[in-house]
């Protein structure tokens, strides 16, 4: 019995699992870093449509999941560049994408504002690949932006000053096609919060 007893003393402790952390199903995002409750529903008129790139569906920073929670009209879809993501769009609808040519979605008279938006969503490398392989986006007429502000998504660095996040694109785009709308100054306030809130917990904050 004691040399049992001794052999279970000396035989190799098993590490524990780590403590399960609590998780949002919303916006599959950490609870502690979660800002469902804080984002309201702007009832924008405006149909958007955003192609999403498969690597951006559950990236922990994206922001597609503040369109989804944040807009009343708004679908996505994933794109994978090669691949034919086409789909049936009703008229008055536009690509948003800096393409050469493209004119400037605040210069366009009202007469001519799109009534619904396609907007490519990764990185700008698979942003530019989707606009590449997906021909049928070129026969739609292109817009652009001009933002008024640089980025606030400090956690992930653009190419060019005057690129901007998905959802910061969308807001944009929203104010000048619906100026006034409810809700877009809440919307970005989230999403402010979440980039603060991630900021926090992130490694290199730490080191």
């Amino acid at each position: 019995m004691l040399a049992a007893i001794r052999a279970r003393a000396s035989a190799p402790r098993v590490a524990e699992a780590p403590p399960h952390r609590a998780q949002c199903y919303r916006c599959f995002k950490a609870a502690a870093t979660c800002i469902c409750a804080s984002i309201e529903r702007a009832a924008n008129r405006t149909g958007i449509v955003i192609l999403q790139h498969p690597r951006e569906r559950l990236h922990a920073i994206g922001t597609v999941r503040f369109a989804r929670l944040g807009l009343r009209h708004v679908r996505v879809r994933t794109c994978v560049p090669g691949t034919d993501a086409s789909m049936p769009l009703p008229p008055r609808t536009a690509v948003l994408y800096p393409a050469p040519g493209a004119p400037d979605l605040a210069a366009l008279p009202r007469s001519e504002h799109p009534r619904h938006l396609v907007i490519l969503d990764g990185t700008w490398t698979h942003a530019r690949k989707m606009y590449a392989t997906q021909t049928w986006l070129h026969e739609l007429p292109q817009v652009c932006l001009t933002p008024a502000e640089p980025s606030r998504y400090r956690l992930r660095r653009e190419p060019r000053p005057d690129y901007v996040a998905t959802l910061e694109a969308i807001v944009a785009a929203l104010r000048i096609l619906e100026p006034g709308i409810d809700g877009l100054d809440a919307l970005l306030g989230s999403f402010a919060a979440m980039i603060d809130r991630q900021a926090e917990f992130s490694p290199a904050r730490e080191r």
